[in-house]
């Protein structure tokens, strides 16, 4: 599966993806600081799932983009309840 990482998700995490084998783009390692934009830009480009723990990523409009569809998981609900954005 090929991933890319915001800058906002922890290292460690992406260290032990990557251990599973996972393809992960870490913007923290390549591109530190670019807006949300540009990784949500990034994570189409790679045709890639995009993870992040920024609550208010791409805020407020990335719904504009033709392309793109979000789910947001949030990790204070139990494991396998999911909220659609």
């Amino acid at each position: 599966m090929n991933l890319l990482a915001d800058e906002s998700v922890d290292g460690q995490i992406v260290a032990r993806l990557r251990q599973d084998n996972h393809d992960v783009t870490y913007v923290a390692e390549m591109e530190p600081g670019i807006s949300d934009e540009t990784v949500l830009q990034r994570a189409n480009e790679q045709e890639a799932l995009l993870l992040t723990v920024d609550k208010d990523f791409g805020e407020p409009d990335v719904s504009t983009e033709a392309n793109t569809s979000r789910r947001r998981i949030d990790s204070s609900r139990g494991p396998f309840e999911q909220n659609e954005s």
